[in-house]
């Protein structure tokens, strides 16, 4: 359906909640959501407004996490990109880790839930970053 922020209006809000999905019921928790709307009669459209950055600055267990569940989901498959990857991780340990995730992901046979509680096997030698103190420099490239 597509990527970044859902927004929903918020007379239907209500609405919405009630088809938040059981974390095994659907992998596209947001699509499945959107597409249980329509069938009420609503319908969603896409901004290019930036209202947030969405997958911006993440943990590293996220990360993960993401690209661990992304190795399940995506109909795009992420090989092509491995080489990008191993080049972009000798000097950003993002994508070290997200070399990680996608790769434990596509060797797992398991079920599969978006459940913050899972760490799908996630361990990581390099220390996690530091929280966020000062927004300041990232509320300006809302504004960029």
């Amino acid at each position: 359906m597509g990527c970044g922020p859902i927004m929903y209006n918020t007379q239907a809000f209500e609405s919405a909640i009630n088809f938040i999905p059981d974390p095994y019921q659907a992998i596209r928790p947001d699509s499945y959501i959107i597409a249980n709307m329509k069938q009420l009669g609503y319908d969603w459209i896409r901004n290019s407004k930036k209202v947030a950055f969405h997958d911006y600055f993440q943990y590293y267990r996220h990360i993960y996490k993401k690209m661990f569940i992304n190795a399940k989901k995506s109909k795009l498959n992420c090989r092509h990109l491995l080489p990008r990857w191993k080049m972009l991780a000798q000097n950003d340990s993002d994508f070290e880790i997200c070399i990680k995730g996608y790769l434990a992901g596509k060797a797992y046979n398991g079920d599969l839930a978006i459940d913050y509680s899972k760490d799908y096997g996630y361990v990581n030698e390099i220390p996690e970053k530091e929280p966020i103190t000062n927004f300041e420099e990232y509320e300006a490239l809302v504004h960029e």
